[in-house]
Order: C-alpha cells, then sequence, then structure tokens
C-alpha cells in the first residue's frame, strides 16, 4: 500500500470523503494507494483529481499541500532542489 497516497486520504477524512469530493466510487479510491502491478492505478496521477482535493481541503480547513502528492525524495531531500554550481 502507498503510504503517500494514504496519507492524503487520511488528511481528507478518510476514503468515503474522497469518492465524494472527487465523485467516483469508493473501490477507485482504494485501488489509488496501490500500484499498477497488484490492481491500482499508482497514485494520483490525475492533477485534475489533485486540484479537486486540494481545493476541497481549503474549503475544509484541512492543511493539504501540492507537495503532498510528491514522494518523500523531494520533501526530504533539499539537494534534490538545489542547482549544480
Amino acid at each position: 500500500m502507498n503510504k503517500k497516497e494514504k496519507n492524503i486520504i487520511e488528511k481528507c477524512g478518510g476514503y468515503k470523503t474522497v469518492a465524494d469530493w472527487l465523485e467516483i466510487d469508493v473501490s477507485n479510491v482504494y485501488r489509488l494507494t496501490y500500484p499498477k502491478d497488484k490492481g491500482g492505478t499508482g497514485g494520483f496521477r490525475n492533477t485534475d483529481q489533485q486540484d479537486i482535493l486540494l481545493k476541497k481541503a481549503k474549503e475544509n480547513n484541512i492543511s493539504l499541500e501540492r507537495s503532498d502528492f510528491f514522494g518523500s525524495r523531494i520533501n526530504n531531500n533539499p539537494q534534490a532542489a538545489t542547482p549544480p554550481d
């Protein structure tokens, strides 16, 4: 199970809430947490879905940032964003 997607879903209020916000079946939200080789979608690849979740989270005073959709490499490695000399 993908911890990044699960964390986003939990921040938003759970699987049912995310399904309602995205207007999809709750089973499809569960699929977001599994890699493609396990029958999942591999995460929130669709930027339209990301935008909807960010908008709905803001409307509901939930702290969700664009960076939450990206892996820990971006969040935890300061050199990843540092340009070469």
